[in-house]
């Protein structure tokens, strides 16, 4: 039997997967998505990320090497985070893209979204 959520019958829905750690230093941290993230998803990892915050975590590195897809939507969501956490006096950095990520960033200007080389 399969836990999908099928709204209209259709395909099931993707599941996003976030796993949170947060690094020895604090306030410092790392979240890792995995698999799909669009409108179905995006709540998920907006949550984790505004809890991070809520809990004094003010620099975060979403790692996204694992992410098979990301929409629209989930690209403002990162990008909405990102300001909430600079406003703070954080950042937000995106680590781990390839491919499809890679040439999303790309193409819409957001490649400082990038962490920096180290």
């Amino acid at each position: 039997m399969s836990d999908s959520i099928t709204p209209d019958g259709g395909q099931p829905i993707a599941a996003l997967v976030v796993t949170v750690s947060v690094d020895v230093d604090p306030g410092r941290g790392t979240v890792r998505v995995e698999g799909e993230l669009d409108i179905a998803t995006v709540d998920r990892l907006t949550k984790v990320l505004e809890d991070q915050l809520a809990r004094g975590c003010r620099h975060v590195a979403l790692d996204v090497s694992a992410l098979r897809f990301c929409g629209a939507t989930g690209l403002g969501a990162v990008i909405a985070a990102r300001r909430r956490y600079r406003a703070a006096g954080g950042d937000l950095v995106v680590t781990g893209a390839s491919g499809r990520m890679l040439r999303l960033l790309q193409a819409t200007g957001l490649e400082d979204l990038q962490a920096p080389d180290v």
